[in-house]
């Protein structure tokens, strides 16, 4: 690794050189550190890295203190950052980084990472977010329904780069029937989940689902259940 670097910035053109991280969150101006700069100045340094990963071109980029910068621009002082000698192999190692220096205010959550590995061009990934745009529910149930692994394991490898999307006729299937039977009740997350579990049975009868939905759909609420499978099943046992 390549020995870190003092940078600072003097004037708003110098800060030119560098770049917000693409898939990281946006910088914004912070009442509380205006107040702190207007008194203190600015003293702790931005986090920065240089890589090609991201678009073929080795460019500067704000790892950590992205809201540090917009408020020193914006009061006009000036700034200074540390430019690390980190070397990064593949975008796994890299999106990997800059979460790890970016949870100590809010901590990463999934749909972070599936941005980040986009924004890099991963397929999967790409997919899932555009699979999503179609429907009413949460990136993560999506990612379930798409994906053959348990909740944990999904989880895990959305962060490290590997999710991969293995049931996409499926879930296909499971979105269309959920977008036909919410002309009764649209169905929470916790619904669909469900409903994709009792698709796979053979004992699943899409019509006389459909009718037990249309009677019985506006009792569920009373249940509060974490799972709906028992009460779905005896639907079909009935």
């Amino acid at each position: 690794m390549e020995t870190a670097r003092f940078m600072p910035f003097k004037i708003r053109e110098d800060f030119e050189k560098v770049n917000c991280m693409p898939f990281n969150r946006d910088g914004k101006v912070i009442p509380d550190l205006v107040t702190n700069m207007t008194k203190n100045s600015f003293t702790a340094p931005l986090l920065l890295i240089k890589t090609d990963i991201i678009d073929g071109y080795n460019r500067i980029y704000i790892v950590d203190g992205h809201n540090r910068a917009v408020t020193a621009l914006y009061l006009n002082i000036p700034f200074h950052g540390i430019l690390l000698g980190n070397k990064f192999s593949n975008v796994e190692e890299l999106v990997d980084f800059v979460s790890s220096h970016n949870s100590s205010q809010k901590a990463w959550v999934n749909m972070d990472y599936i941005r980040a590995y986009a924004h890099v061009g991963k397929k999967e990934y790409l997919d899932l977010i555009q699979i999503k745009s179609k429907t009413p529910y949460s990136i993560t149930t999506v990612a379930s329904i798409l994906s053959s692994s348990n909740k944990s394991n999904n989880a895990k490898d959305i962060r490290k780069g590997s999710f991969k999307i293995t049931r996409l006729k499926e879930a296909k299937n499971v979105f269309d029937y959920a977008g036909k039977l919410s002309k009764y009740k649209p169905l929470t997350n916790r619904m669909v989940l469900s409903l994709n579990s009792v698709m796979s049975l053979e004992i699943f009868d899409i019509k006389k689902f459909e009718e037990s939905y249309a009677k019985y759909c506006h009792k569920i609420d009373k249940l509060s259940l974490d799972s709906f499978d028992k009460t779905f099943i005896s639907w079909l046992e009935s």
